[in-house]
């Protein structure tokens, strides 16, 4: 008798320290997983903890289900020109500027029509990320176009110093997505038009040194080596200066942009210059403030054949919000409809992977209907909410594909480097090419730095091609092949690869460039297995 009752206290001892160890475990592993893994539920909206729980959930509202992606994924706004404002308004003197402020409330900025963007309004639409953008004007080519744009960049690291507590300056995708988790708002730099490095690789390496991320090609003016999209304007066409829309001088400069990591902006470039820009560049390209011409047949909008290639590129086309760009029906104004009309078939001809939103919000005279600042953009989710876009793909267009192109541009760079492939590009253009193409390129101060110039470029470089552009003083270059192995050890900290994930091959028809296309799915996948 006393034996029993002895084996049967032993075996409620045992079941009592099985008991409290399972919950010891069970306690140490969520802890373990809100201090290291950082759980959704600590920063989610408190109805659900994932995306996903909400597609197909009846009981929550349209704006509930925008609200939440855009606190888990806010919008990285691809084209803001605030800085061109503060230029034509105070001559950079931010000091007469208080972007705190609801600038809509406070004059100039509220009878000036230019006028969408400060900071509690970006904090209203939920907007992480801004590339502020360092323009200068195309009458400026030749002249000081350089100085303008080194001013505006300066001018964008002042504006992100003295608003610290709300902006971050950021150079690559791992800065964009810490911006996000510490709450504050991504400050990036584009330059916006090839005029502002007056044809000189060493002043587009310098703008990236300054943080410069991406550099449109051309504004509304050719440059030497490259063409403006008013080339195809059907009313009034510009001359062209370049065959295929980049001259040899043009096409090395994607090559050195996508040595040093620096996107290449196709808005605002012929369709000639796109077509021969995809095809040269073996990193992903960007069209930063652009829409869809079969929605809105303008010369500033990219047909679906480039679009395509955008695909097979694996870019990004930002929309644009201009309502001239927006809606090409000159008997009603544009709205957010139309807007959402150019998202949905970007999204329905070559997936949601490669849309993302360049508003250009403060370079407009006038905005669409319903987006009329940097607060609307939650009014544009609920809208494609109700289209049946999912909310996976709605973080895709918010913040997801931006990150994962920088991302992809600084494996390509990575990778170039790492494989010896290419030297720093010297070629230069001299003046007489130059003025062979009908543009003004006298520097009034420097006229003896340019003279020297030239005598390099006389001395060192080969001679001119049949279009006018000295060639290359780099012999053709091989690029390696850029598959997924390549980007294992990058990517390990990330993921695993999973072994079915194989790179597909595809040669490039760019001259002199052979390249293997990168599996940018199996990225995705690796992306998403991270998120």
């Amino acid at each position: 008798m006393n034996c029993f009752c002895c084996n049967v206290k032993r075996e409620t001892r045992g079941k009592i320290y099985a008991t409290l160890i399972i919950a010891m475990i069970t306690v140490l592993s969520v802890l373990f997983g809100v201090l290291l893994f950082e759980l959704p539920w600590a920063e989610a909206p408190p109805i659900l903890s994932k995306v996903r729980d909400y597609d197909g959930d009846g009981n929550i509202s349209s704006m509930d289900k925008a609200l939440h992606v855009l606190n888990m994924y806010p919008v990285v706004d691809g084209h803001n020109d605030f800085p061109f404002n503060v230029r034509k308004l105070f001559q950079n003197q931010l000091s007469k500027v208080n972007f705190s402020s609801n600038l809509s409330e406070v004059e100039p900025w509220a009878s000036y029509s230019e006028s969408h963007t400060d900071i509690p309004r970006l904090r209203q639409g939920h907007v992480g990320g801004v590339f502020w953008v360092a323009y200068t004007p195309c009458e400026t080519q030749g002249k000081d176009s350089v100085i303008q744009t080194f001013e505006q960049i300066e001018l964008i690291h002042r504006l992100v110093e003295e608003y610290s507590n709300d902006l971050i300056l950021v150079t690559n995708a791992g800065e964009l997505g810490n911006a996000k988790k510490q709450g504050k708002i991504a400050s990036l730099i584009g330059v916006e038009g090839g005029h502002s490095i007056s044809s000189s690789p060493a002043i587009l390496r310098t703008l990236y040194r300054l943080g410069a991320r991406y550099m449109t090609l051309t504004h509304q003016c050719n440059t030497p080596w490259a063409d403006s999209s008013l080339v195809d304007n059907k009313e009034n066409p510009m001359s062209s200066s370049n065959q295929n829309g980049l001259s040899d001088f043009g096409q090395e400069l994607i090559d050195e942009m996508n040595r040093i990591g620096m996107m290449v902006d196709l808005s605002h470039v012929s369709e000639a210059a796109m077509i021969t820009a995809l095809n040269r560049s073996v990193a992903p390209v960007i069209f930063s403030h652009s829409g869809a011409k079969a929605i809105c047949d303008h010369h500033r909008n990219v047909a679906d054949d480039i679009l395509l290639m955008l695909k097979e590129n694996g870019g990004i086309i930002m929309i644009n919000f201009y309502p001239k760009f927006v809606n090409c029906n000159n008997s009603r104004n544009a709205t957010l409809k139309d807007v959402a009309d150019h998202i949905d078939h970007v999204r329905n001809l070559i997936g949601a992977e490669h849309v993302g939103l360049g508003t250009d919000y403060d370079g407009v005279p006038s905005t669409t209907e319903g987006l009329e600042d940097v607060s609307k953009f939650p009014d544009l989710f609920v809208e494609l909410v109700d289209r049946g876009w999912s909310l996976k793909e709605l973080s895709k267009l918010s913040f997801r594909n931006i990150h994962r192109v920088m991302r992809r541009v600084e494996l390509v760079r990575d990778q170039l480097a790492s494989k010896n492939s290419t030297r720093t590009m010297e070629t230069v253009l001299s003046n007489a090419v130059v003025k062979e193409k009908n543009l003004t390129v006298e520097i009034e101060t420097s006229g003896s730095l340019r003279n020297l110039i030239d005598k390099v470029a006389e001395t060192k470089a080969p001679e001119s091609t049949t279009n006018g552009n000295m060639a290359s003083s780099r012999s053709p270059t091989t690029i390696p092949s850029l598959i997924m192995s390549d980007f294992t050890g990058k990517l390990e900290e990330d993921s695993v690869i999973p072994e079915e994930l194989n790179e597909s091959e595809s040669e490039s028809t760019a001259a002199g460039i052979t390249t293997e296309a990168i599996d940018y799915l199996a990225v995705d996948q690796l992306d998403e297995a991270k998120q």
